[in-house]
């Protein structure tokens, strides 16, 4: 069988989340990805829920419960997953340009881990490279912020 478009591209999706759930020991409820491929430049990180809170990668044993195993966060770690992370956005790229498909600039992909369900948000404008003083990690954390206010306001 002959590999599609939308074969390698989530392909490559879902090495993004397998990498985070291996990073989070698939003990979260729900991991947020973010993705950006602007300008030549690529830009992966994610946060998840966990235990009902969202929390960076940094912040992953703020949110464990008494008694459970702290996560492994060491930078060596932490860097491996960013690094892949980014390595699939390369790939994705490849991907858009092999059978002709624009390349998204942002990906926001949400995994909820009890569902097994991959949901995605693409755009294809610049998102940042057009401003001043805007990066990607900007959009990233915004878009942390945007969730975990959903989330506490949900409490």
């Amino acid at each position: 069988m002959t590999k599609t478009f939308e074969d390698e591209f989530m392909e490559w999706q879902a090495d993004m989340v397998d990498i985070a759930k291996e990073f989070i020991e698939d003990r979260a409820e729900k991991i947020y990805l973010y993705g950006s491929i602007e300008n030549g430049g690529y830009s992966f990180n994610l946060f998840f829920q966990i235990h009902g809170r969202i929390v960076t990668m940094n912040k992953v044993n703020s949110a464990i419960i008494e008694g459970e195993k702290e996560y492994d966060i060491s930078s060596d770690r932490k860097w491996a997953v960013l690094r892949i992370g980014t390595e699939d956005l390369q790939k994705i790229e490849e991907v858009c340009k092999k059978y002709e498909q624009p390349v998204p600039t942002q990906f926001k992909l949400y995994y909820d881990v009890h569902e097994n369900s991959l949901k995605a948000k693409y755009k294809y404008d610049p998102m940042y490279s057009n401003t001043d003083g805007l990066h990607s990690s900007d959009i990233f954390m915004s878009w942390y912020e945007e969730v975990k206010q959903e989330t506490e306001g949900e409490k």
